[in-house]
């Protein structure tokens, strides 16, 4: 029961039947709203409502909807993104002839991607798990998804670092003049606080590269996925997963990087990517679904 009825009316604007997924009615009784399904007042519980949004998919030339929270088709369970590998793999080679991935992508590679995207519960097309040098990138945007399923949904904001916290980085020699520093403030549903950094070096300031060019944005990803890290610990490693596949992800500097993406051919399958090359990746595809949204 809520007493006051902008909390009532924000609440049922948010909110519907968890039984029929119907509209919920807000009667006024004893004092305060009470909330009952407009549909069947029967019926018990609310559950958040699904907020979707519709892409264009090219080979089946039909628009397709897509639960913004969990970024996974309309109707599909928040587990399973496709039943088997095998339809895992479909989907990568869908990816691949959209142009989901730059550069070249072998079958082998497009198989060890499957397998992982599978594995994980990831969707490759909507750039939750990417391919870079023939190993699997788990982008910022799976982790968000691997963290949501798991129950995990953080208030997330960013500042600059103070004057004094500053001034101690620059004693430390832990920053140069001129790098971006963010802070990554990220409260759990249970109301635990952590603070994580992310730089975007001063060296890279006017590359024509995604770390030269969006340093802040590139800044906000290294601290946010150490913040997610310290608050939830490292994604568990599916034990179907071939213990060779190497997956990089944005854990560290080392692992998010700036610069051109490469062709990838078969004998460099496995190599890991380089500082500047995978975070130019992640840049490119975050920019792609922007564009497509």
């Amino acid at each position: 029961m809520i007493d006051h009825a902008r909390d009532a009316q924000d609440y049922v604007s948010i909110h519907v039947c968890a039984d029929c997924g119907n509209w919920l009615l807000m009667p006024f009784v004893d004092g305060g709203y009470e909330f009952v399904c407009g549909q069947d007042r029967t019926h018990v519980g609310h559950t958040t409502k699904r907020d979707t949004k519709f892409l264009y998919d090219p080979v089946t030339k039909r628009r397709v909807e897509y639960d913004i929270m969990t970024q996974q088709e309309e109707g599909a369970t928040t587990a399973i993104v496709a039943k088997d590998e095998k339809s895992m793999l479909r989907r990568v080679d869908h990816a691949i002839s959209i142009g989901k991935f730059p550069g070249k992508v072998t079958s082998e590679q497009a198989m060890v991607l499957a397998n992982v995207a599978w594995a994980y519960g990831l969707d490759p097309i909507m750039g939750e798990l990417i391919p870079f040098h023939g190993q699997p990138y788990i982008t910022i945007n799976g982790r968000r998804r691997l963290d949501s399923n798991a129950g995990h949904n953080p208030s997330i904001s960013f500042r600059f670092l103070t004057a004094e916290e500053r001034n101690g980085y620059m004693e430390a020699e832990a920053m140069a003049e001129g790098d971006l520093v963010r802070i990554c403030i990220l409260t759990t549903e249970h109301g635990n606080t952590v603070e994580a950094i992310g730089t975007s070096y001063k060296r890279d300031a006017g590359q024509n590269t995604p770390s030269g060019t969006h340093r802040m944005e590139m800044a906000d990803k290294r601290a946010e996925t150490r913040a997610r890290i310290m608050a939830y610990g490292p994604v568990p490693r599916p034990a179907v997963i071939d213990p060779g596949v190497v997956i990089l992800d944005d854990a560290d500097d080392h692992n998010t990087v700036e610069g051109s993406v490469n062709a990838v051919s078969e004998s460099e399958a496995y190599v890991p990517a380089t500082d500047e090359e995978v975070a130019a990746l992640q840049m490119d595809m975050d920019a792609t679904l922007e564009n497509q949204e």
